[in-house]
């Protein structure tokens, strides 16, 4: 009788202390974001990011036509979530467009975000789940988009006062605005968004030349953590490998994440309108590598 009093005391412990750690983590989160993501690598490299950082609680992952079709993209998420056990972060999948596919559509197809057998994209629209979020979240949410604003702009034109739930919108995109995949992948939701009046932080890398080295993947596998062996795996196997010889590939999309940790270390260099700011790093982006291995090492 006394040993299973004890086992009761134990199981009420662990589960009280279960669910302080949970709102610790969560309920008090410092960041509190949705991610739109088209599954190219830069994304890869940024959602391990997102995920690794122990104060950011990502309430959705939707996806968007570009490097990928939304629905392949939505697998590549679902299967990188279920490597890292974080099966309970929602994933949606936007619509398609249509378009020609990029070059680099391949390529992405052929990255490997985790084990997709098995993995079926769920039945939810991005845009509903977006929706969804924005109604039911207590607080303001950070938007961060790693690819085209389809999904973005669809929920805002359906329901235009969710402006409202929107801290900020962190976007990839260049110094020009209007230039660059992100852009031309869907310009009529782009234009859409730019004229919504929402704060929009741009961040540029044409400004910089942060390679995507070995060296650079090197200092990632010195963190030797789940998230940076994901990385470090995908750029080291297969069809990564002479694109990362090659010289080609840079930080991106990547940047956004280091902006949201660490946005002292860009600086303004545009100010398109009162509520779109367009920022670019200050260095050649070693600073940039510093806070990213950091942020892998908390």
């Amino acid at each position: 009788m006394i040993q299973i009093e004890m086992r009761k005391f134990i199981i009420i412990v662990l589960l009280t202390g279960a669910c302080f750690f949970a709102e610790a983590c969560f309920g008090n989160a410092r960041y509190k974001i949705i991610i739109d993501t088209d599954g190219a690598a830069d994304d890869l490299r940024a959602i391990c990011m997102l995920l690794a950082h122990p104060e950011t609680e990502i309430l959705a992952v939707t996806s968007s036509e570009g490097a990928l079709t939304p629905a392949d993209a939505s697998i590549k998420v679902l299967s990188l979530l279920h490597s890292f056990q974080r099966g309970n972060i929602p994933v949606g999948t936007g619509r398609n467009l249509n378009i020609v596919p990029p070059m680099w559509r391949r390529q992405s197809e052929q990255i490997k975000w985790g084990d997709s057998f098995g993995v079926i994209p769920l039945q939810k629209s991005a845009k509903d789940l977006i929706t969804e979020i924005l109604e039911t979240e207590t607080g303001k949410v950070t938007f961060i988009c790693l690819g085209a604003f389809t999904n973005l702009s669809d929920v805002l034109k359906a329901k235009p006062t969710l402006c409202e739930h929107i801290d900020k919108v962190l976007w990839y995109g260049h110094t020009e605005l209007r230039s660059g995949s992100n852009y031309d992948t869907d310009k009529e939701s782009a234009e859409w968004i730019f004229q919504s009046g929402m704060n929009i932080d741009v961040i540029s890398g044409v400004e910089q030349t942060f390679v995507i080295n070995d060296s650079y993947i090197s200092r990632l596998a010195s963190a030797d953590t789940p998230y940076t062996n994901k990385i470090v795996k995908a750029h080291r196997e297969g069809v990564l490998v002479p694109v990362v010889a090659s010289g080609h590939m840079k930080a991106w999309d990547d940047l956004v994440a280091v902006y949201l940790y660490a946005s002292e270390l860009y600086h303004s260099i545009a100010k398109y309108t009162s509520a779109i700011t367009i920022y670019s790093l200050k260095d050649d982006g070693d600073e940039a590598i510093k806070a990213i291995v950091k942020i892998f090492s908390r």
